[in-house]
């Protein structure tokens, strides 16, 4: 500021220089807490069912539904021929022999036969549980229910049904029958329906 005598006091502007952008010193620091966008949980980018069953419904979803089945049939059957390998190999017997003489025996066939579908029901309602998908429903990206349902007490009890009832009706008939007709018919008489992540 400058003051002369008779003239009213002046100002000089005063000039900042701007910040030399190749000097790491003069630039702002931006701190995240956290490095996530704002997602919110029922957008397309959120962690839920990324707009839930619109996309693939009907027969689409029955579809990848019968194919998740498949896939979860097939799992079963490769890990029962490894554990009648490994008993084969425990019996010390030859595998082919070990197939033929179960074959010849109706009572160990109905054993073997029993312990294969209690095992496969175990799996279903073990990986629905905790994982609210089996492996063939994950990689069909299919989960069983809805988060707000899969928290809630009688889940458990609505996986139980829905296993028992497609594994007393057979594996193959009632998801072909909700593919015919375009529907999850297990979800419907249960309560506890099957969506789609796509």
């Amino acid at each position: 500021m400058i003051i002369e005598k008779g003239r009213a006091p002046s100002i000089e502007p005063t000039i900042e220089k701007n910040p030399s952008k190749d000097d790491p010193k003069d630039r702002p620091i931006h701190i995240r807490i956290f490095p996530f966008r704002n997602i919110s949980p029922f957008s397309e980018e959120g962690v839920q069912f990324q707009g839930g069953p619109q996309k693939r419904t009907g027969y689409k979803l029955a579809l990848w539904t019968w194919f998740s089945a498949s896939i979860d049939t097939l799992i079963m059957l490769a890990s029962s021929c490894f554990f009648l390998i490994a008993f084969s190999w425990i019996m010390q017997t030859q595998f082919t022999s070990f197939v033929v003489e179960i074959k010849n025996q109706i009572s160990m066939l109905q054993m073997f036969a029993m312990a294969f579908l209690v095992s496969f029901w175990s799996y279903l309602v073990f990986m629905r549980v905790f994982n609210s998908a089996t492996i063939g429903e994950s990689s069909c990206s299919l989960r069983l229910g809805q988060p707000a349902e899969r928290l809630k007490m009688n889940y458990i009890l609505k996986v139980i049904l829905r296993t028992t009832l497609i594994m007393t009706t057979g594996i193959f008939p009632l998801p072909l029958l909700s593919l015919i007709l375009g529907r999850d018919l297990a979800g419907q008489f249960v309560g506890l329906k099957i969506y789609s992540l796509k």
